[in-house]
């Protein structure tokens, strides 16, 4: 008789690797996708400030690096950018746009949202408004 899988032993979980604190605003962001009255949207925070940006977002690698050549083109191009393993994320096009603006992509699991956690509170905020809030963030 075969051992169960759940009675195999298994590899510790790595440490974690605190992360650097960036030292201007910028310089480090999140960013992660949410989805609200039928539209979907990209927001992205930034590390230093917390500030949030939110663009109505496309579907696919292609909508995705069209907001953000939007964002980085208003507000500078960042050293690093965090985001879960999702597929507009992981994208070939993505990579390849990441990877020719000199940005370091840093992946957190899509299971473990924590790690991306500045990007899932904005997420939160921005999909949950308060009774009575103005919302900018209609369909049109």
């Amino acid at each position: 008789m075969r051992p169960l899988q759940s009675d195999a032993p298994s590899n510790p979980s790595s440490p974690r690797t605190p992360l650097t604190s960036p030292v201007y605003p910028f310089q480090c962001i999140c960013a992660d996708f949410f989805h609200y009255k039928g539209c979907n949207y990209l927001v992205v925070v930034d590390r230093f400030s917390n500030w949030p940006i939110v663009e109505r977002s496309t579907h696919g690698a292609d909508g995705l690096t069209a907001c953000l050549r939007r964002i980085f083109v208003t507000f500078g191009i960042p050293d690093e950018m965090a985001s879960d393993g999702g597929p507009k994320f992981t994208a070939a096009a993505t990579r390849r746009f990441l990877q020719d603006w000199g940005i370091h992509h840093r992946l957190s699991s899509v299971a473990y949202p924590h790690s991306n956690c500045r990007a899932e509170m904005s997420v939160k905020d921005h999909q949950a408004p308060s009774p009575g809030q103005h919302q900018p963030y209609q369909c049109p």
